[in-house]
């Protein structure tokens, strides 16, 4: 575990260890608003990285309804997960190639989940992008606080833990988060302040206001 990382779960473990322990139902939102700092995000997403990701799904997705993609047919994306995986690697391929620099790991696992679930369940591109920033919001905050959330709620799994971070990640994403999006693809809004209005989300989220 790197120093940054320790001590982000050091003072997780002391925010959820202070007085009583409550119910990790209650806990889970102040982690998740503890975790979820311009800082942080902005680790995973610079410049236009998560524009030129977010098109390049956009139109592949768009390329598969259309009936087939790279010599694939739509049905057999649908029924191979091979195929699908091979599909998901070649918009990768062409998005990487558009930023001309690497993605983090955790923004292309976010992709691959949303695109691989958009594709599965045949689903909009707005629900991609939802699916893509509650998960986006889940591996960040799992990454930085299954551990200490574990160390403190010994009685439950890493399975319950992260239901509920990904429930909670789902509720930040609402809307106007999704419409913020748009706009930031439509080059109507800066990333720093679509970043901003997540962290605000998830601190309004922390206190109950949806």
């Amino acid at each position: 575990m790197g120093t940054s990382k320790r001590r982000a779960s050091e003072k997780i473990k002391k925010l959820l260890s202070d007085g009583i322990r409550q119910d990790i139902e209650k806990a889970i939102p102040q982690v998740t608003s503890e975790v979820l700092t311009d800082k942080r995000i902005s680790r995973e997403v610079e410049k236009d990285q998560l524009r030129i990701l977010i098109k390049a799904a956009i139109g592949g997705i768009d390329g598969i309804r259309q009936g087939g993609f790279y010599g694939f047919e739509y049905k057999e994306i649908l029924n191979n997960h091979l195929t699908m995986t091979q599909c998901i690697e070649k918009i990768l391929e062409y998005a990487e190639s558009e930023f001309k620099g690497e993605f983090s790991e955790i923004l292309l696992q976010a992709f691959r989940m949303a695109i691989a679930l958009t594709i599965n369940e045949e689903k909009g591109t707005n629900d991609f992008l939802v699916e893509f920033c509650v998960n986006l919001i889940f591996l960040i905050v799992q990454e930085e606080s299954i551990e200490a959330i574990s160390d403190v709620y010994i009685d439950i799994s890493h399975e319950q833990i992260n239901l509920l971070i990904k429930g909670q990640a789902r509720k930040i994403v609402n809307e106007e988060i999704s419409t913020l999006i748009t706009q930031y693809l439509q080059h109507e809004l800066e990333l720093k302040n679509l970043v901003a209005k997540i962290v605000e989300r998830a601190e309004q989220v922390e206190l109950g206001e949806f």
